[in-house]
């Protein structure tokens, strides 16, 4: 059990430090860069928590199409950039050969 906890401790904490390093390089919203005083960056911790909260639709029955949708999009929105990136690297490799 004290390892379940500390594990998600671990990657709570790494996600709320990536989030607030994301933020401060400007490629998340401003907003995320508040801390509170003694330098806990709030809302970071706030949009973190939300997706082990979002784990809990799984004890509904009808609650797992939201989650199957939910782990779709954001799986297609992983991917797709990524995918784009190459497409438009393959396009512009060829009109410079041309």
């Amino acid at each position: 059990m004290t390892s379940i906890f500390s594990a998600g401790n671990t990657y709570t904490y790494a996600a709320v430090r990536s989030l607030y390093g994301l933020a401060l390089e400007g490629r998340a919203p401003g907003f995320l860069t508040y801390c509170t005083k003694n330098g806990v960056p709030i809302w970071c911790f706030c949009v973190v928590m939300c997706f082990p909260f979002l784990s809990l639709l799984q004890v509904g029955k009808g609650s797992a199409v939201v989650l199957t949708w939910l782990v779709a999009l954001i799986t297609a929105g992983g991917t797709w950039p990524h995918e784009h990136g190459q497409a438009f690297e393959l396009w512009t490799d060829i009109h410079v050969q041309v």
